[in-house]
């Protein structure tokens, strides 16, 4: 939440660039995803420098196959208010499979 906090904020003071264009522009594949070292630049050209614990903890949201790519996508949309099931903690997601099995077997 910490770090969805921090560029919310930067949003609001810079609205010349946006979030999804400095990702974008990294993105010379079009992909949707960035390495780390090209995830860092991003996050550094907007003013955010992670510790090691938060870059573990987004990698773990947007890298989750760990395949050494973060999908960018989900935070971009995410901090413009969008809300994403990638950031919702882990025991809704579960309480709402179990809610929904439930209701298909009645």
């Amino acid at each position: 939440e910490e770090i969805i906090d921090a560029i919310t904020k930067w949003l609001q003071r810079n609205d010349r660039l946006t979030i999804k264009s400095i990702f974008e522009s990294m993105d010379k594949e079009n992909f949707g995803e960035l390495n780390a070292s090209k995830f860092d630049i991003a996050l550094g050209k907007i003013g955010i420098k992670l510790r090691d614990k938060e870059l573990q903890c987004l990698k773990n949201v947007l890298d989750p196959k760990n395949l050494g790519y973060f999908n960018y996508r989900p935070l971009v949309r995410e901090v413009s208010g969008i809300k994403q099931l990638e950031f919702f903690p882990t025991e809704i997601i579960k309480f709402a499979k179990f809610v929904e099995a439930y209701d298909i077997d009645r």
